[in-house]
Parts: C-alpha cells; sequence; structure tokens
C-alpha cells in the first residue's frame, strides 16, 4: 500500500505547493527508490521591494514573503508591471557606480511614459527623464564629484532632462558655490553643464 501510493504522487504537484511557500526560488522534486521523495530547495535572496509589499529577488523574480526589519530597509523599485528585471538591473549598475561616494538609492521610479528618476538615502533626487538613463546618471555622477561631499549634502534635486546641462535645486536655507556661481534656498541653475565646469 505504501509503494502504491508512492508511485501514485503528482511530482508536478508537489513542485508546484513548494513554490507557492514564502521565499522559495528554485525546486527539483524527485523520486528515490524505492520509497522516498526527495524535494531540493533554494531560498530567495530579495534585493529590492515593491509598492504593493512583493520583493524582487537577485534574479528579478517577483515573490510575496511578511515583511522584516531587513526588508524594509530594501531599495524601492517602482514601475510598471513587467519591467522587474530591466529595472532591476539599472538599479544594480546605479548603486555600483554610486558606491564610490558611499551612497546608495532608495528609490527607483520609471514612468508608465519610461522617465526615469531616482532618489539616494540621504533625500536628493536626480531625474533623468525619458533619455539614456546611465549616460544622464552619469553627468550626475560627475557634477557630484566636482562639488564634493561637504557641498552634496546641500542639493535637493538635480534634474538632468536638458541635453546639454542640468537645474540643481538646494535645500532650504543651503547655499552652493561652484565656478564663481552661487545659488540661494531654493534656487535652481538651468543649462549648467558639469562636464564643461570640469574643463575651467
Amino acid at each position: 500500500m505504501l509503494e502504491a501510493g508512492y508511485l501514485r504522487v503528482d511530482i508536478n504537484a508537489v513542485d508546484a505547493a513548494v513554490r507557492n511557500l514564502p521565499w522559495v526560488g528554485d525546486v527539483t522534486v524527485t523520486r528515490l527508490w524505492p520509497e522516498t521523495l526527495v524535494v531540493r530547495i533554494s531560498e530567495m535572496t530579495p534585493y529590492a521591494r515593491c509598492e504593493d509589499g512583493s520583493l524582487i529577488s537577485e534574479k528579478g523574480v517577483r515573490f510575496r514573503a511578511a515583511e522584516t526589519e531587513e526588508t524594509a530597509r530594501l531599495p524601492l523599485i517602482h514601475g510598471p508591471e513587467g519591467h522587474e528585471k530591466p529595472m532591476l538591473a539599472m538599479l544594480k549598475t546605479m548603486n555600483a557606480k554610486l558606491a564610490p561616494l558611499g551612497r546608495r538609492i532608495a528609490v527607483l521610479h520609471l514612468s508608465n511614459r519610461h522617465a526615469w528618476t531616482v532618489k539616494l538615502e540621504d533625500g536628493l533626487v536626480v531625474a533623468m527623464g525619458r533619455q539614456d538613463a546611465l549616460a544622464a546618471f552619469d553627468r550626475f555622477l560627475t557634477l557630484a564629484t566636482l562639488l564634493g561631499a561637504e557641498r552634496l549634502q546641500a542639493v535637493q534635486r538635480v534634474d538632468l532632462r536638458y541635453p546639454n546641462g542640468c537645474a540643481v535645486s538646494m535645500k532650504p536655507k543651503a547655499e552652493l558655490k561652484l565656478g564663481g556661481l552661487d545659488a540661494g534656498a531654493n534656487e535652481s541653475w538651468q543649462g549648467v553643464d558639469p562636464m564643461k565646469k570640469s574643463k575651467a
């Protein structure tokens, strides 16, 4: 009777049931004669979270699990459904570029019109629009290097949706000086090209 039950086990049903469990990634179910069923499981490793409470694994797979203190600190991805993998790749690339500055992304946003915006953990917002996001982000990194860590803390928002420049908005009561230009509280620079400034 035990043997008959063993042989009748639906491996596909077992596989599907295990995959529906939280944190489960890859699953392999095999029969081991005479009466053993072997289930091998690999755990999901979360890299980011979504606004609906789901998580994104390092491989770009969306899954659900109870929130923990660790997952609550993960960067937030907000974008059209089905764009998890390209957004995850963008998040990883940008975070790698930010690493030398000691900063990380808190929120990565992709609008329905495919406009990119990021918010860093210190609150600084970088708007890149619909252009090549990585090329625009490199322009931000050039500007950040020119400013230095201390003066970058005074910046509230960098708008890179200009073909040859950017607009920089300051935090309240903050002042920034770059190349002889002053920007007071809540002011912005339009058309400032960080690449040209680096040559001055």
